[in-house]
């Protein structure tokens, strides 16, 4: 029997009326506006994606996930 409830929305998702941005700077516009409901983890994925744009668009996304690993260990090492 199929589940009748949708799915629930993650926090900082965008509406169904936001337009889907088309640019690398309609997208920098649209994480900078939701990231204030983005927990810590997705804020820093989000920011990788932002810094590396060329990465996340021709990379494997196992090749992203150690890469951004490996970045932010190395970052929450140097901070403290």
């Amino acid at each position: 029997m199929p589940n009748p409830r949708p799915a629930a929305s993650p926090a900082g998702a965008r509406s169904m009326s936001t337009p889907k941005p088309t640019t690398l700077d309609e997208l920098r516009a649209l994480i900078g506006t939701a990231s204030e409901g983005f927990t810590p983890r997705v804020r820093d994925a989000a920011r990788h994606a932002l810094e590396h744009p060329n990465d996340i668009a021709l990379s494997p996304v196992a090749a992203v996930a150690r890469s951004s690993a490996r970045r932010c260990r190395a970052s929450s090492s140097r901070s403290t």
